[in-house]
């Protein structure tokens, strides 16, 4: 090596080691740098996570503050147009809706209201307005009779006839439900027929049932919808979606099973309130479909959270609803009295063990492909149970 050389070498190590007390200065402010972003990244996190909570707690507690009237609308004669119903308050003689709902036929609805009293009332709304108009066929709850809602729990039994000729009720023609017009009525009543891949079944609005539970409850409720007309020659399927999610996460399974032998049924609810109520309201809408179709075999399919609220559904309310609404049918049951069912759980091993112990096909699944092939043999190898 020669002279020349070596002077540039060392002029080279002497100019890296210039450098390093700049690079350690270079690292030490970027490490300093990073830390002081992530705690910021971090609170904003904590932050955010936290608005959302306050926000769940918020939604939540309005829910269960929240009285829900149901009942039945029944009429001798085909309607031409939705039914509307629609609980309203009086405010020094005006009349104020609280909250309506929307039928495509006479059967069961369910309102969320505030404590305090109402008058409830439904008619044909023949042009599908949202105005009550004269000619459109209506009825109310009494003569009228005054419905008091206390905090919290249900209010049952505000049953309302809608005879043919237009009777004299407390309700004006021309009263405006809302001023807000939908783009499109989505039918309440068990057993509505929608299609997968309908607005209603959209992601926002899987995220919103679980973040904001009141909210989805009061603008979409919960319901069983069909995707086709009831066939007393198919089993039903009755598939539950788990937290945050829709009837369209089931759509491979749809696609794939023996849809000459079974026929999809989807319950639809806000994820996000509390399980004990949404097995409550399973257990009215089915019960509502078993009596106007009196089928006497069902498969009940849940993933995650879904399967929480079939627990509880099966062990608890229907046993108690089927007791007290239709003693005789056997919806399924085999003689000990278990219903054919299965389970997705996705691995929980605790939920394994409890479904295990309680259905007649429990399913422990370890990953997306093992749950569609094990599900899929099911329904493509069974005929009745």
């Amino acid at each position: 090596m020669t002279s020349n050389n070596l002077r540039k070498y060392s002029a080279l190590d002497r100019g890296m080691k210039s450098l390093k007390p700049v690079r350690g200065g270079l690292i030490r402010g970027s490490s300093a740098v990073f830390n002081r972003m992530s705690i910021v990244l971090l609170i904003l996190c904590f932050v955010a996570t936290g608005c959302a909570m306050v926000k769940l707690n918020k939604e939540v507690s309005q829910g269960q503050a929240s009285p829900i009237l149901v009942g039945r609308i029944s009429t001798d004669f085909p309607g031409n147009g939705p039914i509307v119903v629609a609980a309203y308050t009086l405010n020094q003689g005006k009349r104020e809706v609280e909250h309506y709902s929307i039928l495509h036929d006479y059967g069961e609805f369910e309102l969320m209201v505030r404590k305090g009293n109402y008058y409830v009332f439904a008619y044909w709304d023949k042009n599908s307005n949202l105005i009550y108009e004269a000619g459109e066929p209506a009825g109310q709850y009494g003569d009228p009779k005054m419905v008091s809602a206390p905090v919290g729990g249900v209010v049952p039994e505000i049953n309302i006839a809608i005879p043919e000729k237009p009777p004299n009720i407390d309700v004006p023609y021309g009263f405006e439900i809302t001023s807000v017009k939908p783009d499109k009525f989505h039918s309440r009543l068990a057993g509505a027929k929608m299609d997968l891949d309908d607005e209603l079944f959209s992601e926002e609005n899987g995220i919103k049932g679980y973040w904001e539970p009141a909210s989805f409850f009061k603008e979409i409720g919960g319901n069983i919808y069909f995707i086709e007309e009831y066939d007393p020659k198919k089993i039903p399927i009755l598939f539950i979606h788990g937290a945050g999610d829709t009837p369209k996460g089931w759509k491979y399974f749809i696609d794939n099973i023996d849809r000459t032998r079974f026929q999809p049924w989807f319950f639809y609810y806000p994820s996000g309130t509390r399980i004990q109520s949404m097995a409550h309201l399973l257990s009215w809408k089915l019960g509502n479909l078993q009596i106007k179709y009196s089928f006497d075999h069902l498969y009940i399919t849940a993933h995650s959270m879904g399967g929480a609220c079939r627990q509880v559904f099966h062990y608890g309310s229907w046993q108690r609803c089927a007791a007290f609404c239709f003693p005789g049918h056997t919806l399924g049951r085999r003689q000990d009295g278990r219903v054919w069912c299965q389970t997705i759980s996705r691995g929980n091993t605790l939920l394994d063990r409890y479904t295990a112990r309680k259905c007649v096909y429990p399913i422990t699944i370890q990953s997306k492909n093992a749950r569609n092939r094990q599900l899929l043999h099911v329904f493509r190898s069974q005929g009745k149970p």
